[in-house]
């Protein structure tokens, strides 16, 4: 049997909605496969044409890169992505080839996945990504996070960069009162830029202090150690802003959110998952 591997999204579904946990990690119910909305598709064709991007490549060659992503997301042709393209690319020359004599290497799309010991005494596992991970020559480490919404608002991460610090911190042996002046944690928010003309407005540091690191820590492995007795928990559905994005909100799967007068996606088809 796979060992079970904990993300910030499958711990965050847990605190969010209990129910949601439920129906996607225990009844392994997913959604057919169908295009996200438009706001998934633009970040992910950002997401996309940032791992892709290569600075020696023309000008031409990269607005057919672009507009070949653009049709792989099934984005408009006529959708403008250039503000956040030109500022991604200034910040790609400002934070990545003006301090290269500073760099070591430069890693997209890393995953790490680690072990630590939970509140039971058990290995856990847990798995993350992280969109830009810098290696300085002075053994410092600098995380970049891509963040596609219209406001440039850090205090919804600071979970997130938490795991993502310790993985940095477990993974490559910082010692624990090393870790915070270490690793820096950065955010970039391309598409809160539309009236901005310099990326730093929309690139923002995140301090992460040695209390805030164990207190987010802590609460994941509370979490766990929650999620792995089903005695200390029922599933519930939570009504919040997020039921306006869920799979199963209006449905019959989730009938608390059909008597508020959610409706269900269009579109949407829930099944079981399978595994090849």
């Amino acid at each position: 049997m796979a060992k079970k591997k904990y993300s910030v999204s499958r711990l965050n579904t847990f605190e969010n909605c209990t129910l949601k946990y439920k129906l996607l990690y225990l009844d392994y119910l997913t959604a057919e496969e169908v295009s996200g909305n438009i706001n998934t598709r633009k970040g992910n064709v950002f997401h996309e044409f940032s791992e892709k991007y290569n600075p020696d490549s023309s000008i031409e060659n990269q607005q057919l890169l672009l507009k070949s992503i653009k049709i792989k997301h099934d984005i408009d042709e006529s959708y403008d992505f250039t503000k956040p393209i030109d500022l991604f690319k200034i910040f790609y020359e400002k934070e990545f080839l003006d301090k290269k004599d500073l760099i070591t290497s430069i890693e997209r799309e890393v995953s790490l996945d680690f072990e630590t010991t939970g509140l039971d005494g058990k290995l856990k596992n847990f798995t993350a990504k992280i969109d830009v991970l810098v290696s300085m020559v002075d053994g410092s480490y600098i995380i970049y996070d891509y963040k596609t919404s219209k406001t440039a608002e850090t205090r919804y991460h600071v979970d997130q960069m938490s795991l993502y610090m310790k993985a940095i911190q477990i993974i490559k042996k910082i010692p624990t009162e090393d870790v915070c002046s270490r690793v820096q944690v950065k955010l970039f928010f391309p598409f809160a830029a539309m009236e901005s003309d310099t990326y730093l407005d929309v690139l923002k540091n995140i301090v992460i202090t040695p209390e805030i690191l164990e207190f987010h820590f802590s609460k994941y492995l509370e979490h766990i150690d929650t999620i792995e007795d089903l005695s200390k928990w029922t599933p519930e559905a939570k009504i919040n802003p997020l039921c306006d994005y869920c799979m199963f909100s209006g449905t019959l799967y989730c009938k608390k959110s059909q008597e508020r007068g959610f409706s269900a996606i269009r579109g949407i088809k829930i099944k079981k998952k399978t595994w090849s």
